[in-house]
């Protein structure tokens, strides 16, 4: 399996995951995977998720201070 699918395939099991903790009607993966000004892998218009900004990562490996770095990017792209 390689790695677009690897982490397709986590995003897919998390959004399904939202769904059915919370219950909720909507919630998949962002189209082109936070490629376009929509940013996060996971987006939900459900009200109680809509301050939130769904990062899935499906790695052997942890790079916190990327992923930190990542998060910090995508907030300040939003705030424009």
């Amino acid at each position: 399996m390689n790695a677009k699918d690897k982490g397709r395939r986590g995003e897919l099991e998390f959004a399904k995951l939202l769904l059915k903790r919370f219950g909720l009607e909507h919630c998949r993966r962002t189209p082109n995977s936070g490629g376009l000004d929509l940013k996060g892998d996971i987006m939900s218009f459900e009200p109680m998720l809509l301050e939130w900004h769904f990062e899935v990562k499906r790695q052997e490996k942890m790079n916190i201070w990327k992923w930190l770095e990542q998060m910090a990017e995508d907030n300040a792209d939003s705030d424009k």
